[in-house]
């Protein structure tokens, strides 16, 4: 995949805890910074069926897709999304364009680098209690969080 930007467009990685904050700050950045683009790594998680997944047994009877493993991602399509801003007139000139996702500071094989990186932080209980309130399809089965979230 080749990258011919036109100007040098600034590429700000956000990552880190679910749900410390990431897309809240990649939306704040995207209006300070008119014409910022934002392409949310939720946004390309494979299938629930995809047999690219990587399972985990949360009982005897029953396997979960782990949704936090580098597998969970179609990178490729992610990939080629963020090359076609880069390559496209889609970023005003005091744009961003802003990566946003829990594990994209784990893949290595992007087509560009980073102009800089921010990791979100956040404690267990208070990772715990916002991850709780939220409601994921499909469901987190029970020990999820303690198994694949904050192993």
């Amino acid at each position: 995949m080749e990258i011919n930007c036109k100007k040098k467009t600034k590429i700000i990685g956000i990552s880190g805890v679910t749900c410390g904050g990431k897309t809240y700050l990649s939306e704040a950045l995207k209006r300070s910074f008119v014409g910022s683009v934002i392409v949310n790594q939720d946004d390309y998680f494979r299938e629930e069926d995809d047999p690219c997944h990587e399972w985990i047994d949360v009982s005897p009877v029953r396997k979960h897709q782990n949704w936090e493993t580098l597998s969970s991602i179609d990178w490729s399509a992610f990939s080629t999304k963020i090359s076609d801003i880069l390559n496209g007139d889609h970023i005003h000139e005091t744009g961003l364009i802003l990566i946003e996702g829990h594990i994209i500071f784990n893949y290595d094989k992007f087509p560009f680098s980073f102009d800089r990186k921010y990791f979100v932080t956040l404690n267990k209980d208070e990772c715990w209690q916002r991850r709780n309130v939220r409601e994921y399809i499909p469901k987190d089965p029970d020990g999820y969080f303690d198994v694949c979230v904050w192993p």
